[in-house]
Order: structure tokens, then sequence, then C-alpha cells
């Protein structure tokens, strides 16, 4: 038995699934399918590139609604996202996600400084 023959008929069918999801504003269900598509095809730079952008936009999401400071970040979402940009950086060197990965980078380092800062004042006053 070929399992090439056995998964092809699925090969599309997640990464299309998740596509329709994220043009009809289905983000969760989106980032379900984009992580069964990579489940059948780990090479598809598309579909790591959509769940990092879906997890940054889930980030940034969470820290604008933050109404008061000492509020954390889930460190799961942070790797998922990290992890999906590496990956997708590893396939192939693009600009657009380079771009992408680093502002996302930029406001957690900058969410991180106004944690830190904010706790500080706390204690030296």
């Amino acid at each position: 038995l070929n399992m090439r023959s056995v998964s092809s008929p699925l090969e599309n069918f997640y990464y299309l699934l998740a596509d329709y999801s994220m043009k009809n504003n289905s983000r969760d269900d989106a980032i379900k399918y984009y992580f069964m598509d990579v489940g059948f095809n780990p090479q598809r730079i598309d579909s790591w590139a959509a769940i990092a952008l879906c997890k940054a936009a889930e980030i940034d999401e969470k820290m604008r609604s933050f109404e008061s400071k000492g509020q954390f970040l889930p460190l799961k979402l942070i790797h998922c996202a990290i992890f999906c940009f590496e990956r997708a950086l590893e396939l192939e060197r693009n600009g657009k996600i380079l771009i992408e990965f680093g502002q996302m980078l930029y406001w957690l380092a900058g969410y991180d400084l106004e944690q830190s800062r904010d706790y500080f004042q706390v204690i030296i006053f």
C-alpha cells in the first residue's frame, strides 16, 4: 500500500478549508485546519506562515485588551507563534515573513519592558 496515494485526496483539503475559514473571518477554524494541513504537508510554507500570522494577531489582540497592568500573555501562545515563524523561515527566507516576525518580537519586547518597568516602580516606591 502506497501511503502517498492514501493521503493524496487530503493533500490540499485542509489547506483549502483553512483558506476558506480565513476568508470568512473564522481564525480559530483556520488555525485548526492549517495545523491539520502541515500534518499532511510539513513543507508547505503558506500554512506555517498563516499560523504564525494568526497567532501574532491573537497576541496583538490580547495585548490591546488588557485593561490593567500585571496581566500576562500565555507563554504557549507566544511559543507557538515563534515556532511557526521560525519554521516558515527555515523553509524559505521570505522578507515579508521576516518583517512580520520582527514586528511581533518588537511588540513583545515593548510589552515586556512596560510590564517590568511597572513592576519595579511598585517595588521602589
